[in-house]
C-alpha cells in the first residue's frame, strides 16, 4: 500500500536550529510528505533563505504572555497555528528537538494505515472523529494523560485537540525539576482532559476539581482512574516503538517512561 500523503508540523523554539532544519529537509525529501511547517516564534532568526525545499514553510507566531506550566501554552499555540496552515488531510506534529528517522516514519505510516479505520466515536456535538489520534505513547497510571511529543491524525481532529484554552496558572519549566506533582498538575493531563471532555461529559467533574481527583496522591484519584481506564484508548491509539533522535538530551526517545505507566503498541 502506498503511503498516505501527510503534512508535518515541527513546533517550538529553535535552540537546535541546524538540527531542526536538517529534520525538516529530511521530511521534505519523502515523496508522501506534501508540506513541512516549522512553526516557531517571531524572535527566531530564521527565514526562507535558510531552507532548500519548496515544501518547507516557516511560520512565526507571537508568544503567549504566559508560557504555561511545562511550556504548555507555547506548545498549544505553535502546534495549533501550524495545523491551521495545512490543507485538510493527515498531519504529524513533532517537536523542534526531535527527528523521526525515515524507517521509523514509514513504520508508523504503515501502522497508521493498518489501524486508521478502527471504530471511532462522535464528539458531543454529533460530529464524528475522522480517526483516532495516534501517539508515541499513552499512560495507564495517570488519568487523561496522552504523551504529546508526536501527534498523528487528521486536521479536523487535531484542531479540536489543540484548541484547548491556554492554561491560566503560573508557569514553570522542566528546568525546575524535580516538580512536585502532588501540588502541580501534570501538563499532559491538562492537554488530554480537554480532548476527552469533547466525547465524555463526565470528564468535567474531574477537571473542575484537580486537587481532589487529578494531582498525584489526590484523595479520590482512584475515582478518576476508574473513569479513565475503560475510555483511554477510545479516542487515542498508540504506535509501536521506533528509533528517533532527541537532540536536547543526546538520546533516542525515552522508552524508560514505561516505568511511569506509559505503554506502546508492542
Amino acid at each position: 500500500m502506498a503511503p498516505e500523503e501527510i503534512n508535518v508540523i515541527i513546533q517550538g523554539g529553535l535552540q537546535f536550529r541546524d538540527f531542526t532544519l536538517k529534520a525538516a529537509e529530511d521530511y521534505a525529501r519523502l515523496d508522501f510528505v506534501t508540506k513541512v511547517v516549522i512553526s516557531t516564534w517571531e524572535d527566531e532568526e530564521l527565514d526562507e533563505t535558510h531552507v532548500q525545499s519548496p515544501k518547507i514553510v516557516i511560520l512565526k507566531n507571537t508568544k503567549p504572555v504566559n508560557p504555561g506550566p511545562g511550556n504548555m501554552n507555547l506548545q498549544l499555540r505553535s502546534s495549533l497555528e501550524g495545523v491551521k496552515l495545512c490543507h485538510d488531510g493527515l498531519i504529524m506534529k513533532t517537536r523542534s528537538d526531535q527527528h523521526l528517522f525515515e524507517p521509523s516514519f514509514r513504520k508508523w505510516m504503515a501502522f497508521f494505515q493498518q489501524h486508521k479505520n478502527e471504530k471511532v466515536l462522535k464528539y458531543r456535538d454529533g460530529t464524528e472523529q475522522k480517526s483516532k489520534i495516534f501517539l508515541i505513547g499513552n499512560n495507564k497510571v495517570h488519568p487523561f494523560h496522552p504523551q504529546d511529543h508526536f501527534l498523528w491524525g487528521y486536521k479536523q481532529d487535531l484542531v479540536r485537540l489543540l484548541d484547548a484554552p491556554e492554561w491560566d496558572v503560573p508557569a514553570w519549566t522542566w528546568r525546575d525539576a524535580p516538580v512536585d506533582f502532588t501540588v502541580k498538575l501534570r501538563p499532559p493531563i491538562y492537554f488530554g482532559m480537554h480532548y476527552y471532555r469533547q466525547f465524555y461529559a463526565g470528564v468535567e467533574k474531574f477537571m473542575h476539581d484537580e486537587k481532589k481527583y487529578l494531582l498525584d496522591g489526590a484523595p479520590q484519584y482512584s475515582e478518576a482512574m476508574d473513569f479513565y481506564t475503560p475510555i483511554r484508548d477510545s479516542i487515542f491509539r498508540v504506535f509501536p516503538r521506533i528509533d528517533l533522535r532527541w537532540e536536547k538530551y543526546n538520546s533516542g526517545y525515552w522508552y524508560s517512561y514505561e516505568a511511569g505507566g506509559e505503554y506502546y503498541a508492542d
